[in-house]
């Protein structure tokens, strides 16, 4: 990724503002605008040691390897963190003579200011502080070796030691490639789900009670014809047989009435205090 692009992304990636404090042995670095730490997200780095204490703190230990790297977003992130690192050694310059007594050049710099990752041939690898909170302690317990995790990271300043400057980022929080998939999972989930709300159980409803009224005519017909067909067979068998039909439509209009009551029917209902059901024993007579 070029560096407009990062500043796009990060309209404070190069806008920090660095002081150096002599009691705390540390330069402290924050945005200059909000006076908030410049926080970045890596992207999913290998863990070679979930934790490595060494003197008063405790590290991360991730591999910046990008052996696999498709989306180059391994190669971006350690872009980011070597811009950083040619930041803070521009503003130790400029402020040196004032903090340390003493003017650095841009070769003595490059001796004194240590970036967090390490370059080997086998391994290039990121040492993260990690924040001490209640929170990262129950976390790290679960993390173990060879995981994956994407971490959000502030960029803190530099400890001042003896010979050295080093650049310190803590991990503020971090969450593993598996939790992340089942998390984006469940969210796919959530937005693949219909909220039934009135009005759109009004609509189901409303379809349904269409789909019944579809059915029952379609039977109706069927019985019709087959009755039909029926009484033309028998008529056919003797001409003295007389044949009282009761209409097909008639009965279809009170099977739909009785399933699918209308307005009117409610409401004559109401005013009569009950409901006279209507039964046929007989489709059709034969007398002869």
């Amino acid at each position: 990724m070029s560096l407009q692009k990062y500043k796009k992304r990060y309209p404070n990636f190069i806008d920090l503002s660095f002081t150096c404090s002599t009691e705390d042995r540390y330069i402290y670095v924050k945005n200059r605008d909000s006076n908030d730490r410049f926080r970045v997200e890596t992207p999913f780095l290998k863990v070679l040691k979930p934790v490595h204490n060494y003197k008063d703190k405790s590290y991360i230990i991730l591999s910046v390897n990008n052996d696999f790297d498709f989306n180059d977003e391994v190669n971006d992130f350690v872009y980011m963190i070597n811009k950083i690192h040619e930041f803070s050694q521009e503003n130790i310059k400029l402020d040196s003579k004032k903090w340390f007594g003493k003017d650095f050049d841009i070769f003595d710099l490059d001796n004194i200011v240590k970036r967090p990752i390490e370059e080997h041939k086998s391994n290039n690898y990121i040492k993260l502080v990690i924040n001490n909170s209640d929170v990262m302690e129950q976390k790290l317990a679960n993390l173990e070796k060879e995981m994956y995790i994407k971490c959000s990271i502030e960029f803190n300043g530099l400890k001042i030691s003896r010979e050295t400057l080093m650049e310190e980022w803590y991990v503020m929080d971090y969450i593993t490639q598996e939790d992340y998939e089942n998390l984006n999972n469940v969210k796919e989930l959530e937005e693949s789900t219909v909220i039934y709300t009135p009005e759109i159980e009004e609509e189901v409803v409303k379809e349904i009670v269409e789909e019944m009224k579809e059915t029952i005519n379609q039977v109706v017909q069927d019985v019709e014809e087959e009755t039909k067909e029926t009484i033309n067979q028998v008529v056919q068998v003797d001409d003295n047989v007389s044949v009282d039909v009761v209409s097909i439509s008639a009965v279809a209009s009170e099977i739909q009435s009785s399933v699918l009551p209308s307005t009117e029917s409610k409401r004559k209902h109401k005013k009569n205090g009950k409901t006279n059901l209507i039964t046929r024993k007989k489709i059709f007579t034969i007398e002869k």
